[in-house]
């Protein structure tokens, strides 16, 4: 015997067979709590706002492509726009995981994002807002990659299905930001929310 719980209304009830119904649900369920995700990073990284990133490959063992902030710059880089799908939940929440390293044991950075959501009929040129991220201190061994995220709420984004994205992300050297070192971007990644 099977229990099968209707995850709306939690009304469902024993029985060992599963009706249509109950399927199709539980396949709603399924969608409800999917996710789709956008990824940044060297390949669709524009380089062309403000102080510039260096794109570099790093590694011996494993070359990877980079993104590399110099310290004591406010280097911008930006990307190239994604389209958004029509299963984008824009009441949901999305978040900016950020991942880096630095040729450091201390100090910590200060990250910040520009995203602008562009609608059919917009402007392809939207003006950059950045919001800064709380300073994020680099790993105790040094070329060690460390992940940092911000989740922005519907309210804050306000992304909608067809809009492109224009993301960017900025190291804000001062105040808080006390890494004497490069931050080096390996990855930014979106998670987003598909509707049910």
């Amino acid at each position: 015997m099977a229990t099968i719980t209707n995850w709306r209304t939690d009304t469902y009830n024993d029985g060992d067979v599963m009706p249509p119904a109950q399927g199709m649900d539980m396949r709603d369920q399924v969608l409800a709590n999917s996710y789709g995700t956008w990824e940044f990073n060297y390949v669709n990284a524009l380089n062309g706002m403000g102080t510039k990133p260096t794109r570099a490959v790093t590694g011996t063992n494993t070359k990877i492509g980079t993104l590399s902030y110099a310290d004591g710059s406010d280097a911008i880089e930006t990307f190239q726009p994604v389209i958004v799908p029509a299963q984008f939940d824009s009441t949901a929440s999305i978040t900016i995981d950020i991942y880096w390293y630095a040729n450091a044991t201390s100090g910590a950075v200060i990250w910040g994002h520009s995203l602008v959501p562009v609608a059919s009929a917009e402007s392809i040129d939207p003006a950059q807002s950045f919001t800064d991220w709380d300073a994020d201190t680099t790993a105790a061994v040094a070329n060690t990659v460390k992940k940092v995220s911000k989740t922005l709420t519907a309210g804050t984004h306000g992304i909608q299905p067809g809009d492109l994205i224009f993301l960017a992300i900025r190291r804000n050297d001062g105040g808080a930001d006390n890494l004497a070192a490069a931050a080096v971007i390996i990855n930014v990644v979106i998670t987003w929310s598909k509707t049910g």
